[in-house]
């Protein structure tokens, strides 16, 4: 039975800074898709890799997959130690997975080398992609019911690892919440076919994943996190009283805490030059999806249609997305090119901060002194301000919803 996502369980999918889940495909429903069912995400993609020869499709196929391992292998880590919630204001962090009854010691490298794998993934899934000539007329379809992460790494399918469930995908019995991952739900069967188009989505997809894991890089949070670590260990055995409820200051602490101290270190430029690259890149790519999904004339299963096409997600893209959405990007490249310039709350309409010069000439920052001036100073300059006309636009034409569509689209 084909099930209907909500708006709210939607973002949930794919939130990576959030949700890192890239689509795989599979070119029938007794092919990859129930391959990928039967022996899971890594095995699949090691036979693609192995194979001498692919099809425009299984190159697609292995492309996603790239990306779903790299999330796969996060999620694992984090399995491996018991990671809480604490750090869920990092992608790759926050996706709902099972407890651990017995987990490892706390490593904070962790979260460094989860973004690795990430950046390995989007490289792998990237050069596949790049494989497909650019007449392809591919048509892959996959099932989402045949998607699962090996959570616990025992190669068998579990409570709680089913994508729908790690991902926040709802069906009839919970429209708009979260599934609890305490029970197990029916799996909603989802029937995407993905084309030309969507490859260059993946494509700007895994540029994305790619210039926010060099960004976490250049400013590796490993020292941070582990003396928050060590302060709480030291604290506990004083006898440390945390507060209850929603509210945990003393979580927010922390989190202020590994963030302020990750920034007040040298950056690696390297990685900032190239996350700053694949940002670029991101924008350029989304772009090419546009121009071959607006030349479309079916109306397959699309995974994000032009105007005269619907999702199979079951989520309404109004008209004039593509146009609108063109507008945002279109800023956001101007920001990144320095043409434009991030306003910044000290400053009026003709002075900003040049962000391309925050990636390409970085250095380390106060968080303290950022907000006060002296650290912003060194970006600030007389030009055009990037004003939230094309956002605000956007805002209007998605109802409240653009946080939601702005990571579907990407």
């Amino acid at each position: 039975m084909n099930y209907m996502i909500s708006g709210r369980s939607l973002a949930l999918l794919l939130v990576l800074v959030s949700g890192l889940a890239s689509p795989a495909s599979a070119a029938t429903e007794t092919g990859l898709s129930k391959e990928i069912g039967q022996s899971g995400i890594v095995a699949t993609r090691d036979r693609l890799r192995a194979a001498a020869t692919l099809s425009d499709g299984e190159t697609f196929a292995l492309g996603g997959l790239e990306m779903l391992a790299a999330v796969e292998e996060a999620l694992q880590a984090r399995w491996r130690i018991g990671l809480s919630e604490d750090l869920a204001w990092l992608p790759l962090m926050r996706l709902p997975i099972p407890e651990n009854p017995v987990p490892e010691p706390f490593d904070p490298a962790v979260v460094a080398e989860s973004f690795r794998k990430a950046i390995a993934g989007a490289a792998s899934a990237e050069a596949s992609l790049a494989q497909i000539p650019d007449d392809s007329s591919f048509k892959l379809e996959i099932d989402t019911a045949d998607l699962w992460f090996d959570v616990n790494a025992n190669g068998a399918r579990d409570p709680g690892e089913n994508f729908a469930q790690v991902m926040g995908l709802a069906w009839p019995a919970d429209i708009g919440g979260m599934i609890d991952p305490e029970e197990e739900p029916p799996v909603p069967s989802i029937i995407i076919r993905f084309d030309l188009a969507d490859a260059h989505w993946l494509k700007a997809y895994s540029n994305l994943i790619a210039g926010i894991g060099e960004t976490i890089l250049a400013y590796d949070p490993t020292e941070a996190i582990g003396n928050v670590v060590q302060s709480r260990l030291k604290f506990a055995e004083l006898g440390t009283i945390r507060p209850a409820g929603m509210f945990d200051f003393v979580g927010i602490a922390d989190m202020v805490a590994i963030l302020k101290n990750a920034l007040a270190q040298q950056p690696d430029a390297a990685a900032l030059a190239r996350a700053h690259r694949h940002f670029l890149a991101m924008v350029a790519e989304n772009r090419t999806f546009w121009r071959l999904a607006e030349a479309e004339t079916d109306n397959d299963a699309e995974w994000i249609p032009n105007d005269r096409q619907t999702s199979a997600l079951g989520l309404e893209f109004p008209q004039q997305t593509a146009e609108v959405w063109q507008g945002v990007l279109a800023d956001a490249e101007a920001v990144l090119e320095g043409r434009l310039l991030a306003p910044y709350w000290q400053l009026n309409d003709f002075a900003g901060i040049n962000v391309r010069r925050m990636f390409l000439e970085p250095r380390a920052i106060d968080l303290l002194n950022w907000v006060q001036g002296q650290d912003a100073l060194h970006y600030a300059e007389n030009g055009k301000v990037m004003r939230p006309t094309s956002w605000r636009a956007f805002e209007s034409l998605v109802m409240g919803d653009a946080l939601m569509y702005a990571i579907i689209l990407n």
